[in-house]
């Protein structure tokens, strides 16, 4: 496979052709040194990259790994740390994204388990259910005091 270089994901993303980027950058951050290639294009350009950033989290799946988003906010951290407000973009990329990513885990998780509180044979679904983290509980309807049956 070749991968895109930087440029290619540079170019996409002037032209405003999001379908075109969304599919180069998700090739380009399959190569090798991609952090590397964005980390020096912030120290470039910081506008352009900070709105690139800003730009690409929220065409991204849910399914993309969240290293790669912590890559891309973590230069809010480094070379693009003097741009104004720079750390509060870099927490609202970072938080929006995991908050989409989550309610598709979430909601993944809900039907699984809900399967499990079905079944007969389930002696301790719902008390171990209730050690889930995140709110799952409150999905499923479940309360503190609530016994497996």
């Amino acid at each position: 496979m070749i991968f895109p270089d930087i440029t290619e994901v540079q170019e996409c993303f002037r032209a405003g052709e999001d379908a075109k980027l969304l599919d180069v950058f998700q090739r380009f951050i399959s190569s090798d040194g991609w952090p590397t290639k964005c980390y020096e294009w912030g120290e470039e350009n910081a506008d352009e990259y900070s709105a690139f950033v800003q730009h690409i989290v929220p065409l991204l799946p849910p399914s993309t790994p969240m290293e790669v988003v912590l890559i891309l906010c973590e230069d809010y951290l480094l070379e693009l740390v003097y741009l104004p407000n720079s750390i509060d973009i870099g927490v609202k990329v970072l938080v929006d994204f995991w908050n989409r990513k989550r309610a598709v885990e979430d909601e993944s998780m809900v039907r699984m388990l809900s399967a499990f509180l079905m079944h007969p044979d389930g002696e301790h679904v719902v008390e171990t259910i209730q050690r889930a983290t995140g709110g799952l509980t409150e999905q499923l309807g479940i309360s503190k005091d609530m016994k497996s049956c």
